[in-house]
C-alpha cells in the first residue's frame, strides 16, 4: 500500500507523542477461538512424542468445547507439533559409520 510524505510525517509525530504505543495497547490480546483447548492439543501431541493428527484430535478439542474450523484447529495442531518435536528431540539422524571390509 503506498502512503505520501503527508501520512509518514503523521505517523512519525504521533509516535514521537507516545499515541501509537497507546493505540497498540488497545488493540492487543486479541482472544482466539483455539486458546481455549491449546492445552489439551499439547497435551494429546505430547503423549505422541508430535505425531497425533489433527484429524484425530478434533472430536477430542469438539468435546472440550473447540467450535471453530477445521483449518483452524489444523494450523493450532501445526504449531504445537513443531514446539512439541523441538522440545522432544525428534528426527535427529545419526551418522552412519561404515568399516573397511564389511559387505552387505
Amino acid at each position: 500500500m503506498w502512503c505520501g510524505p503527508e501520512d509518514v510525517k503523521r505517523k512519525v509525530l504521533a509516535h514521537q507523542r507516545g499515541e501509537l504505543d497507546e493505540e497498540r495497547a488497545r488493540r492487543a490480546g486479541v482472544p482466539k477461538n483455539t486458546d481455549r483447548v491449546r492445552d489439551v492439543v499439547h497435551e494429546r501431541v505430547r503423549a505422541t512424542k508430535g505425531r497425533g493428527t489433527a484429524k484425530r484430535l478434533l472430536p477430542v478439542a469438539r468435546a472440550a468445547g473447540y467450535a471453530g474450523s477445521d483449518r483452524n484447529f489444523r494450523r493450532l495442531v501445526s504449531a504445537v507439533k513443531r514446539q512439541v518435536r523441538a522440545e522432544v528431540g525428534r528426527h535427529q539422524r545419526r551418522p552412519a559409520v561404515w568399516t573397511p571390509g564389511e559387505s552387505w
